[in-house]
């Protein structure tokens, strides 16, 4: 959950960073809520844990809010990565986070690419094969009815 200059919205974009005031934000520099606000963290190192819990110098600072949507909920992107819902999401009970990676798409747009043009030229040959096929059995038919 972030907070913009709207209100809360919503992002699937993990890249957090702190700006200068240590306050854990987006790209954007939305605020990242966590269970008390804004998460604010001083210097040191971070650890944030699966379930969200963030922790710093071997203390708990927050925990940050994950939430999930109704399969058919109504969601408008608002540009920025952020994302607006009409209907109040549902905190996920058991989240699963790993730190220090990032969600990225699982194709890989030059194989899918070559993939679609073998495809293509599949479906070609084959049209063509069906054509020609069609060509023969009518002069075999007009061949015969002569």
């Amino acid at each position: 959950v972030i907070q913009t200059p709207t209100g809360r919205a919503y992002t699937r974009n993990g890249h957090f960073s702190l700006d200068a005031a240590g306050r854990l934000v987006n790209g954007q520099g939305q605020a990242v809520l966590g269970e008390g606000g804004e998460i604010r963290l001083g210097p040191g190192t971070v650890e944030i844990q699966a379930n969200g819990t963030i922790m710093q110098g071997g203390r708990r600072v927050d925990r940050l809010i994950i939430v999930d949507f109704a399969p058919n909920a109504a969601l408008t992107r608002s540009g920025n990565g952020a994302i607006n819902a009409a209907a109040a999401p549902t905190p996920v009970a058991s989240p699963s986070l790993t730190q220090g990676s990032l969600e990225t798409s699982n194709v890989n747009a030059v194989i899918e690419l070559g993939a679609m043009q073998r495809g293509f030229r599949a479906y070609e040959a084959n049209t063509n094969a069906i054509r020609a096929a069609d060509q023969t059995l009518g002069r075999l038919i007009d061949s015969t009815t002569a």
